[in-house]
This record gives C-alpha cells, structure tokens and sequence, in this order.
C-alpha cells in the first residue's frame, strides 16, 4: 500500500470513530449504553463550568467542534501541551466528581485515553488504590511496554499494590526516569501536591530496597537517582518536595556506599535547604549522612556555617541524637565548634561544650576525639587568653571526677605522651595522677594481696565501662544476651556498679532497662560463676523499676514470656492501671512504629493485606522446607492464642490464624486446648459473641475427630452460648462430616429436642 493510501486509510478510520453514533461511547460517568445516548452539548455543559481559566481553550464554544483526528501536528502539539497542563492543575482534586465531570468532557471530545496517556495515568498514579484508578485502567490504551505492569490490573479489574508500583519502577528505567521527571517538572512548574510528593517518596525509596535486594549494580541506581535528587536539592520552592529528597537520599546512603565527594556534595546541598519548615527533617538526613562517612572528621565549611545559624541548633542536634544515629554529625559540629572559636577567642565555645558533653549520646572513642581535638588547639596556639585556659581546665576537671572518663584521659595522655608536660603547663592542672610510690623496706604479702586485688577490681571495672559503651539500641534487636550477661555480671560484684551500667546511653528509659533486665533473665548464661546473684539481683532490679514507674505508655505485655512468675502479679497491676488501647500486641512500642510503619502502607489502609499475606503463607505446598517453616510459624502464633491471658490479644491473633487456615487440621490439633477449657474462660460482655463464635471456627470442615466430638459434648452441655454455637458450627460442618459422626450428631439433637426449655432456647438461637 502507498504512503498516501495509508494515510487515507487512517483518516478514514478517524473519521468514522467520530461520527459513528451507534457504537459503544468510551465513558467516565456512564454506563457505554447511557453514554451513547449523551450528546457532546451535555458533556460540555457538565465540563464547563469547573475551569474558567480554560474557557477559550478547552472548554470554549469552538472546542465542541474541534476534531484532532483533522489537526496538524502543530495543533495536536499544541493541544497536548494545554491538556498536560491542565491535568496537572487537576489532579490534586481528582476524587472530586467536579473533576471527573471535567475528565468525562476530555475523554469524550479529546481522546485523552489513546492521545495522552502518559499524562493521565501519571497524573492519576497518587490514587492507585481507589475505585476511579481501575475505571481509568478500563478505558485507557494502556502505553506499551513502558506501562505494560498494568495490563493484569486492567484485566481483573483490581488496584495495584504498592509493591507492584514499586517493582516495575526498580525493573523499568524508563518508567522510573519518567516518574522522576515528571514530579521534578511538576514541583518546577509549582503545581506538585502533598499526595503526589508523598507516593513518590515512598515508591522511589521502595525501588531502591528492591534494587538492592535484587543486586542491582550500583552505578547504575546511582547514576539514575542522584543527579535527580541533587537537582531536586536545588529547588527550593517545596519544602515538601525537599523533604521528600531527604526521604530518598537517607534511603540511597543506607543501601548503597556514596564516595566521599558525592557525600560531600550531598551534605552541602541538604544543609543549604534548612529553613523552619524543614529543619528538623534536614537535620535527620544530614545525621545519616555523616553516619555513612569513613572515621570522624570536621563537617565540610559550608555545611557547617549553614547549620550554624540555626535558631538552637545545639539543643535540635542534641533531642535528634536521642532518637537517630546522629552522632558523626554531632562530633563533627563539634570539631569544627572547637576549631573555629578556639581561633576566634569565642568563649561561648565552653558553654557549648559542656551542654555536648552532659548531654549528647557519645562513646568512649567519640570523647576521645574531641579531647583530642581540644589539646592539638592548645598545642598550635600556646599563647591562648587565661579565661580560654581556666575553662579547658574547668572541663578537664569535670572529666577526672567521672568514672567513666577517667579512662579517656588515661588513653588521651598516651597518644600525647610527648606533650603531655607542655598542656599540664600552659593550662596549670594535673592531668595524669602518677601512681603512689611504694617503699621497697615493705614487702609483707598483706600490701600485695590488696595491689592484686585492686588491679583486678579496676580492671574489671575498665571492661564494665567499655561493655558500657558498646551498648547500643540497635543491640536490643539482635542476640546480645552475652554482652549483656558480662555487663551485669560484673556490676553485681560492685557497689557502684549498677549505676555505672545504666548510666549507659541506650539504657536511660524503664523501657529500655526493663529489655536489658529480660535479656539477663532468659539467658541464664552457664559460664557464670555467680549465676544465682545474677539472677537474683536482676529479679530485684525488675521489681523496682516496675514498682516505681509512674509512665503510662510503657507496654508490659512485652515482658511476660520473659520474666519470672513472682513479678508476673506485678505486670499484671501495672496493666490494669494502663487505659484500654486496642494497638498494643507484645511490645508494639515506638521503635516498632518506627520500623514497620514506613514498609507496610498496605497494612495500614486494608486489614485484609494481612491477612492475605498469611493465606499465601499457609497456602498448600509440597516442598519440604517450606513445610516445616508454616508449621514452626503456626505452632508459633498458635502457642501464644493458648499461653497469652488478654483476651484483646489472643482473640486477634485467633481471628488472623482463622482467617488464614479454613481447612488446616493442624491448627485444631494445636488449638484444641483453648476450646477444651471453654467454661474456664472469663469472657468480657463487650465481645462475648464475636469470641464466642471465633473459638468454634478451630474446628475446620473435615477434621472428624476430637474437634467434632468436642463440639457434640459442647452441646449437651448447660453453657447455653458456648452450646448454641456448638449447634450452629456443626450445621456448618454438616456436609463434611463423615456418615458414622452423622449418625451421632443427629442422636444428639434428638436428645437436645427432647428437652423442652434447652430445645427452645437453643433452637431460637440459632
């Protein structure tokens, strides 16, 4: 065929398209047969309205006769231009009918579903999970194979996941560069909108974990983020858009090793962004930043004088390091503190200093550094004021009489053993205490028993403290019960010694010492020689911590499986002095919030993805490990529906494993217990039913053994809610049950008709 055939061909094709009447109408708000009975004047009416600003374009008088399938390409260019634009203005409002009215006018006229989709399913990728998401799927020309991932979803006509989202955009290049321009040009343009800063966030950031994971070659994830980002960095139009940056970059450092110089150009670029509304968010993505950076150095000049001028900026870095890793950041403010106001004779350094030193999460080393840092400034500049020289001593001072820098200064000293004298001099204090002489005419046993004794006692006590300092949040989350067995078990040996392990950092909350205390407990480590002590000293500090805290937001749930039977009663009335919460569930505490709540959006907005990701879990398969990793996990659930004693708990965990394994006998051979001891059960009004009719669902289609036979004596029995449900979990099961059980049921209800009063309760009950 010709060129000029072809082309004929084609707008022949378009022309019929558009005036054939009879055919199914493409449509937003209506059913195809209602929509073909809808004339282009009724669609514009409807449209019209919603924009003014577009009145001379897309909604004028003329555009109801425009056919593009009869344009130039000029035109159509131009036209595409002028619906991109619009769509962008549009799509923060997109769950607004207003908006879909409009929608339905440029579907019907403009052919926005086949001419411009691109633009529409990225305007519309914020609202995945909604209805209006797969109604645009069903219509739309589906963009191959950029936007191929949609096709299943168009297919089912069902939403999808997050996940799926953000797979495609980690497998998918151009897609993933399209969705990064996309949103930067949006931003640009200043028409970027919560909605959309925030899903792109959490996509991109979820691609990255998944390139990782899938061992994606690092140049490449980098080369198609960070220049994005660091352009991104630059525009400071958004503050919402920047921290949405910060979101991204945190996750690029943690996944992947940044060279110095891109870390560098990062740091930079996020400290340059700080204003009111993104301090606290700028200061945490500089904070994991720094974390990532090799050894301990000063921070950069320019990202140093910009958080400088932060309003209380040594307060914010002092509140962030309680709750982040932020401690490279903070020792290399400090650094640059030192540096720059020693040379500057700025005595508010000192001030600066000692509220660091009182109150940052610092180790050993940290402190080292800094003191460090402090004695090379007094080397280099020897003539120093008197008042800069008096508050390095003060300082100093402060240090020799804390135990637990006494050690530093012993280790400073060593490394400056060749200057050690000269900064004694010019600061006029004694920083090593040279060690009593003893007289060679003594030499009875006695003054050596008690030299021996002490070196062990101060060596014991120098392991204690550097135990200490290795202690850290992240160790509560691993298998740290050796290093928390040697802790304590040498602090039981001394007076001080207690106090000297929970002046650890990681152990300042009764959350946190209640952790440690567990670990102690249930490790129960054979290597020690005063086993018994340890355990009897953790039992008393477990008594009165829990004794005098005063706090309501602690969950003692956690500690249960860990703790002894003498302090359960404890747990016990702490919990009934708690207000009735529905979320707590073994310990969901705060720093459970803040691991799963980023990964688990679709957790949060539907129950049902849990429970879906357990049916797939307890799904039939023939593989032998898989197998045994279900069974572990069902016995694992199933041990804590039996052992918990909140009804709240166990109820939900029962409701999930239900949901989960309809026809698992295994889960009635494990649950059985719980059913068997049903008139022991001290039920609460408010749910007696739903709990009621939940324990009977242990009891799967086909069992036929001891389940069914419970449910028969459940059913002559007295309880007359526990044997109404019996009844009505064994119609249930009726078509399941084996001929020879059959015989018995029948039998039973036989007997139960002929008891009148029992009969009529039970029978109007069901």
């Amino acid at each position: 065929m010709s060129t000029l055939a072809h082309q004929l061909q084609t707008i022949h094709q378009n022309h019929l398209e558009s005036l054939d009447k009879k055919k199914k109408v493409i449509s937003l708000l209506f059913d195809p047969s209602e929509a073909a009975d809808q004339d282009l004047d009724s669609i514009f009416a409807l449209a019209k309205p919603k924009f003014e600003r577009f009145s001379k374009t897309l909604f004028s008088e003329k555009s109801k006769y425009i056919d593009r399938f009869e344009q130039t390409k000029s035109e159509n260019d131009s036209l595409d231009k002028c619906i991109d634009t619009f769509l962008s203005l549009l799509a923060p409002y997109f769950l607004l009918r207003p908006s879909i009215k409009v929608l339905e006018w440029l579907i019907r006229k403009f052919k926005i579903h086949k001419k411009n989709q691109d633009s529409l399913l990225l305007s519309i990728f914020p609202y995945h999970m909604h209805p209006f998401f797969i109604k645009i799927l069903s219509i739309i020309d589906i963009p191959l194979p950029t936007w191929s991932f949609l096709i299943p979803f168009k297919n089912r006509k069902t939403c999808p996941t997050h996940y799926i989202i953000a797979k495609s955009l980690s497998e998918n290049e151009i897609l993933f560069s399209m969705f990064m321009n996309y949103v930067q040009c949006k931003v640009k343009e200043k028409r970027d909108y919560q909605t959309l800063l925030k899903f792109w966030a959490t996509c991109i950031t979820e691609a990255i974990y998944i390139m990782k994971k899938e061992s994606t070659n690092e140049e490449i994830v980098l080369s198609k983020t960070l220049p994005n980002i660091f352009e991104g960095l630059l525009l400071q139009s958004s503050s919402e858009y920047q921290i949405a940056n910060y979101i991204i970059i945190i996750a690029i450092s943690a996944y992947y090793s940044l060279s110095e110089k891109s870390l560098i150009i990062a740091l930079t670029l996020v400290s340059k962004t700080l204003d009111k509304t993104t301090t606290n968010s700028g200061l945490i993505c500089l904070a994991q930043l720094a974390q990532t950076r090799e050894g301990y150095k000063p921070l950069p000049d320019s990202v140093f004088k910009s958080i400088s001028k932060l309003k209380d900026i040594n307060e914010k870095l002092i509140m962030i390091g309680e709750k982040y890793r932020s401690d490279k950041l903070i020792v290399g403010y400090i650094l640059c503190l030192i540096e720059n106001k020693i040379k500057n004779n700025d005595f508010s350094l000192f001030e600066e200093l000692e509220l660091f030193l009182s109150k940052a999460r610092l180790s050993k080393d940290e402190f080292k550094i800094i003191i460090h840092t402090i004695f090379l400034q007094i080397i280099q500049f020897k003539n120093l004021p008197a008042e800069t020289k008096n508050k390095i001593s003060d300082i100093i001072k402060k240090f020799k009489e804390d135990p637990l820098f006494r050690s530093i200064l012993k280790d400073i000293s060593e490394t400056f053993k060749n200057n050690i004298a000269e900064i004694q001099s010019i600061l006029q204090i004694t920083i090593v205490e040279l060690p009593p002489t003893i007289s060679n005419d003594i030499e009875t046993k006695q003054p050596d028993l008690i030299k021996k004794e002490t070196k062990i006692m101060e060596k014991e006590m120098s392991i204690l403290i550097n135990t200490v300092q290795n202690i850290t949040h992240d160790l509560f989350f691993i298998n740290s019960n050796q290093i928390f067995h040697k802790a304590f078990s040498i602090a039981c040996k001394y007076p001080t010694g207690i106090d000297i392990l929970f002046s650890c950092p990681a152990l300042q909350t009764t959350f946190s010492k209640l952790c440690f205390l567990s670990q102690i407990w249930v490790s129960q480590n054979s290597n020690s020689n005063n086993l018994e002590e340890i355990a009897i000293t953790a039992l008393k500090q477990y008594q009165t911590l829990i004794s005098n805290e005063q706090k309501k937001n602690i969950d003692y749930q956690f500690f249960i499986p860990k703790t002894a039977s003498k302090i359960i009663h404890l747990l016990a009335n702490k919990l009934e002095e708690l207000p009735s919460t529905d979320f707590i569930i073994y310990g969901f505490n705060d720093n459970m919030y803040e691991i799963l709540i980023p990964n688990m959006e679709e957790c949060i907005f539907d129950n049902n993805y849990i429970y879906k990701i357990f049916n797939d879990l307890f799904e039939p398969n023939n593989k032998k490990e898989d197998i045994s990793f279900k069974l572990s996990i069902l016995k694992f659930i199933c041990s804590h529906i039996i052992s918990c004693p909140f009804e709240d708990v166990w109820f939900k965990l029962l409701k999930i494993i239900n949901n989960s394994t309809e026809k698992n006998i295994l889960k009635t051979k494990l649950l059985l217990p719980i059913l068997k001891d049903y008139q022991n059960l001290n039920l609460q009004e408010k749910n007696k039913s739903l709990v009621i009719k939940e324990l009977f669902k242990i009891v799967v289609k086909g069992e036929n053994g001891p389940g069914t036979k419970l449910l028969l004596e459940i059913t002559k029995s007295n309880h007359m809610e526990f044997a109404i449900e019996a009844c009505q979990r064994l119609s249930e099961l009726w078509k399941y049950i084996k001929h020879n059980i059959m015989f018995e049921v029948c039998k039973t209800f036989i007997d139960i008709s002929e008891d009148r009063n029992k009969a009529t309760y039970i029978f109007n009950n069901l």
